[in-house]
């Protein structure tokens, strides 16, 4: 057993809490180890002194100052002591409903501006591609894939090139 397996042990050993094997792990090595035995003399010690003193009794001012603190803390937070609460029952009933309310705006503020910016983004990026002549209309799967095209090896690669610098359709183009 290592020194720091058996002084983590040692409160147990003092106390007769260990199960017999760990008991006689820590025993043994004790026998063999000078400073863990100096370690368990003074535990022992220590123990032997608190026995002797016995309970102690703080006295009746420590209890009252005691009883008196949680007193107050606990009439503190029960009466109200936050600071934008007010002892109207008026305002204690408009409170929740006024905070449903606030949410129920800011809600339809951004559904509203989602709504307007969605629009918005539907028309704009389509109006200019659609403008354009049409430069290429055969499928770029076929023309990438065909050995018999009119497409020489580095167009195919230039525009294999192309269609990964763009990203896949629906992303800039068409």
């Amino acid at each position: 057993m290592i020194c720091q397996r058996a002084l983590s042990h040692l409160d147990d050993y003092l106390d007769d809490e260990l199960p017999e094997p760990v008991a006689v792990e820590v025993r043994s090595h004790l026998d063999q180890c000078e400073p863990c035995r100096r370690e368990f003399g003074e535990s022992r010690y220590l123990k032997e002194l608190l026995k002797q003193t016995g309970p102690l009794d703080p006295g009746e001012d420590y209890w009252l100052e005691t009883s008196q603190l949680v007193l107050a803390k606990t009439v503190q937070q029960s009466s109200g002591s936050e600071p934008f609460a007010s002892s109207d029952a008026d305002s204690d009933s408009r409170g929740p409903f006024m905070q449903a309310l606030v949410s129920l705006a800011a809600s339809l503020v951004i559904l509203a501006s989602a709504i307007v910016v969605g629009t918005n983004q539907g028309h704009a990026p389509d109006a200019g591609l659609r403008r354009g002549p049409i430069l290429f209309s055969s499928s770029v799967g076929r023309q990438l894939n065909a050995g018999h095209t009119i497409m020489t090896e580095n167009e195919r690669q230039r525009l294999a090139k192309g269609m990964l610098i763009m990203g896949p359709p629906g992303l800039l183009g068409h």
